[in-house]
């Protein structure tokens, strides 16, 4: 079906309009050379014409003086003269006025690119904001999902506790308290999705009171350090046959022997991934 002709006069008009500018600026050259070399050629060859012309014309020429003669022949000229200068001077206005176009045009197209690389960058923060967030939502719901798969381990790790510290009659569990502690992440490649959130290590702050029965109370009591190393030594190794501790770090590991007969042990109970509480 053959367009309607209004609507290709219409096409046509657009295009005389709203020319295209990059085929303008990539035809400078070839116009510049047309607006410049262009009037000083026709000059040239209507002069040599004229010239030609009146060489062939059949006047009869009067001997005149050398001064006099070349006045009258640039008299004669002058007009030509006149007229190309004139030329000369009009020649750049039409290069001018297309540069000038494509500068207008290449100022308006960085205008654009410019407000649409804010536009973008506004997004691009926008983007990074809501990854962010997912992350860190991503970890929530993970961790909240663990409590919820685990929640069984509680009851097995309380009794597993429980019994391991009073294998000894003269001490108990004074505080207890769950860390949920998630490493820093490693920093994503350029140009590369950020990597998965590492997992959350568990750990159990522990404070248990040690009484030991070879020191009597009182002010001027001295703490048995024999002895109380020797428990020491016997709740923590009894800690780490725990079937939910991976490890027990010994600089986390703090004694207070303030009170000589009551001193109190406080350590970090690191719990196994595959045991989270």
């Amino acid at each position: 079906m053959s367009p309607d002709p209004w609507t290709a006069f219409l096409d046509w008009l657009e295009t005389v309009i709203v020319p295209n500018w990059t085929e303008l600026i990539t035809m400078l050259p070839l116009f510049l050379a047309i607006g410049v070399t262009g009037p000083i050629l026709s000059l040239v060859a209507a002069y040599w014409l004229w010239h030609r012309f009146k060489r062939r014309s059949g006047r009869v020429k009067v001997a005149l003086p050398a001064p006099i003669a070349a006045q009258l022949a640039f008299h004669a000229r002058k007009p030509v003269l006149l007229a190309s200068a004139a030329l000369l001077a009009l020649a750049p206005i039409p290069a001018w006025w297309f540069l000038q176009g494509a500068v207008d045009a290449l100022n308006t197209r960085v205008a654009v690119v410019k407000a649409r690389e804010v536009e973008l960058g506004a997004r691009r923060g926008e983007l990074i904001a809501l990854r962010e967030k997912s992350v860190a939502l991503a970890a929530t719901n993970a961790q909240l999902g663990s409590v919820v798969l685990n929640r069984d381990h509680w009851n097995d790790f309380l009794v597993e506790l429980q019994a391991q510290v009073l294998s000894s009659r003269h001490q108990w569990v004074e505080e207890l308290r769950v860390r949920r502690d998630r490493p820093a992440p490693a920093a994503p490649a350029e140009g590369e999705a950020p990597p998965p959130p590492p997992a959350v290590v568990t750990k159990v702050p522990l404070s248990v009171r040690l009484l030991l029965e070879e020191v009597s109370p009182g002010k001027d009591a001295v703490i048995n350090s024999e002895v109380f190393r020797r428990r020491q030594r016997e709740l923590i190794d009894a800690l780490r046959k725990n079937s939910f501790v991976e490890s027990i770090h010994d600089g986390e590991i703090r004694a207070d022997t303030s009170q000589p007969n009551l001193p109190r042990l406080s350590l970090t109970l690191v719990i196994k991934p595959d045991k989270t509480l």
